[in-house]
């Protein structure tokens, strides 16, 4: 797949791209999500004649990418994990710092159902190296030897879980509404 290694060499360039398009926090994981689509359907892809990748067919990929992930956004609150470690008290009312000690426990507890037995066993570890590292899944991918497709996919559903299971908290807390927090 040397057509492959092309298209990463301007691997920034599309991250700008993706960014210009106003996601900066998904850039990395969007332009990872473009490899996999080239990946899965080379055999529809038109080479130019040296062997490379038309780029107005990668910003196209790289724009509907973008799309479906605006629609999907909306369906869900995503956050990135560092926003639950640094909620910060703005006053020091007890009840408010109670109630950010309970999200924050609702997190770990949510994190620790990242491993049930119907998941991989790595699951947590996985989203913790990610979250709070500055690994893009494709360095992951290398250290660990787990596929780049199994990586993102696993990333992806621990956000959706994490995001499904704190959305109503973290509202709550950010509105005010500490006696809701449980």
């Amino acid at each position: 797949m040397d057509w492959l290694g092309k298209v990463a060499d301007n691997h920034s360039e599309y991250i700008k791209y993706v960014h210009k398009m106003g996601s900066t926090t998904h850039a990395e994981d969007l332009v990872q999500e473009m490899y996999l689509r080239l990946v899965r359907y080379k055999d529809s892809i038109r080479f130019n004649d040296n062997g490379t990748v038309p780029k107005s067919y990668i910003y196209r990929i790289l724009f509907n990418i973008f799309k479906d992930y605006q629609k999907s956004s909306s369906k869900f609150l995503f956050h990135n994990i560092d926003y639950f470690n640094h909620l910060e008290t703005e006053q020091e009312s007890t009840i408010r710092e109670e109630a950010y000690e309970r999200v924050m426990q609702k997190m770990f507890r949510e994190m620790d159902e990242l491993d049930n037995d119907d998941k991989y066993a790595y699951n947590k570890e996985l989203f913790n190296l990610y979250a709070n590292t500055a690994m893009s899944m494709r360095c992951i991918s290398d250290v660990t030897t787990i596929s780049l497709s199994s990586i993102f996919n696993t990333i992806k559903q621990c956000r959706i879980h994490l995001s499904e299971e704190l959305r109503e908290d973290i509202e709550d807390f950010n509105n005010g509404e500490y006696e809701l927090i449980k």
